[in-house]
């Protein structure tokens, strides 16, 4: 068992201690120490890195993984002269713990928040290396609520409230009024945050909340059910105010507009974009048509089986639907549409059967694709699929699947 120094001041970051064991966790070299004040990935909270130096020798830390209450210090090899009893002095990257404290104080207060003013609880939250989360039960993402969170975290963190660690015993535990239950049922570690939060909590935190600096939500989506707030912190959300920013000055710039400007303008480029796209499949429709026209020409109705099946280069897959659909509304035919995707290096199909030619794509499409290293499925009168592109001779593929569908 490993004794966790950062449990009672994480802005610690040197310590000494002595090594009890080298070891390897799941495959990687690790040491043991006595005590420790680098952090193990737990709790959705990703591990400290830094370093450990004795005499004669040092070692990057990577990782620190806990298993059984032991903290595992992973590291690329382990150096000679390092083995159990030697003593080392740990220095933990600063920059790195500051920036997980701030995250984690800052999932602190964005969970109160919600809590705090709508009721909302959290359901579960991840401190990732970019963005941090917090999942909650509302029914769909609101921005206004986020807005009102937003402003009370803040206005929180601006009044530089105490932060306060709790060790409280069976009696004093029976009187706290705390956001979430406690995992644990011994030595059970309270994160008091004056006025605002009282939550069970293991990690790192700052010692007031002003040392946060600032948190920015920066999407709400839909996630199992739940919905999903990103957010940052510290220095994390200035890189992100200021990103925007940048973005925005590049938009004013470009556009010539001014900044009070860009939502109508925007509005009014969509309005154009709905419009040029409506005109542009108004078109592409009667393009199609007409090609379907000219080949169902060329194929005189017939009261057996008739195949039409055709290369047409740069269509995406709702014109070859469309292509399709529109040869194998006449009664005898069964079209198949072809496209070649040379990034992909794929020919890709579509294929249709009119009802009334009785003809089972689906089970063609299997006998006849797959054992050219082809997939694709669908059902009886519709399949879609590919065929990969390695040097395949197109029309005499073509002219293999008209002789397998007619016979002849």
């Amino acid at each position: 068992m490993t004794e966790k120094l950062y449990l009672n001041d994480s802005t610690q970051m040197e310590f000494k201690s002595t090594v009890s064991e080298i070891t390897e966790y799941r495959g990687k070299p690790a040491i043991v120490l006595k005590e420790t004040l680098f952090y193990g990935e737990a709790g959705g909270q990703l591990a400290d890195h830094g370093r450990l130096q004795w005499h004669g020798g040092a070692v990057d830390v990577c990782d620190v993984q806990i298993e059984e209450q032991t903290f595992y210090h992973l590291v690329e090899s382990i150096p000679e002269g390092l083995t159990a009893g030697s003593d080392v002095v740990g220095k933990v990257d600063a920059q790195r713990r500051w920036d997980h404290m701030r995250q984690h104080t800052g999932q602190h207060l964005v969970s109160a928040a919600f809590y705090t003013v709508e009721g909302i609880k959290t359901i579960s939250s991840r401190l990732g290396s970019r963005v941090s989360t917090i999942d909650i039960n509302i029914e769909k993402p609101d921005w206004e609520l986020a807005r009102r969170i937003e402003q009370k975290v803040n206005q929180t963190i601006m009044e530089n409230r105490p932060i306060v660690i709790h060790y409280p015993n069976a009696a004093e535990l029976a009187t706290m009024k705390m956001r979430r239950t406690p995992k644990v049922d011994r030595d059970i570690r309270v994160i008091e945050i004056a006025d605002m939060d009282l939550t069970p909590c293991g990690g790192t935190h700052c010692r007031t909340t002003g040392e946060v600096g600032f948190v920015k939500i920066i999407s709400l989506e839909r996630y199992k059910g739940m919905i999903r707030v990103t957010f940052v912190a510290g220095q994390r959300a200035l890189d992100v105010i200021q990103s925007m920013s940048s973005q925005v000055r590049t938009v004013v710039s470009e556009t010539e507009c001014q900044l009070s400007e860009i939502p109508n303008m925007l509005s009014g480029l969509h309005e154009e974009l709905k419009e040029t796209k409506y005109k542009l499949g108004v078109m592409r429709k009667a393009h199609l048509a007409r090609i379907a026209e000219q080949l169902l020409s060329e194929h005189a109705e017939s009261k057996g089986l008739t195949v039409i099946l055709t290369v047409q280069e740069q269509l995406d897959a709702e014109a070859r639907r469309v292509l399709a659909s529109a040869l194998s509304a006449r009664s005898d035919v069964v079209s198949g549409v072809f496209s070649r995707d040379i990034q992909a290096g794929k020919w890709m199909i579509v294929m249709e059967a009119a009802p009334q030619t009785g003809v089972q794509l689906q089970k063609l499409f299997k006998e006849f694709f797959f054992p050219k290293g082809g997939r694709g499925g669908g059902r009886a009168q519709h399949v879609e699929g590919f065929l990969p592109d390695q040097d395949v001779a197109i029309e005499e593929v073509l002219e293999e699947l008209k002789t397998a569908l007619t016979g002849h």
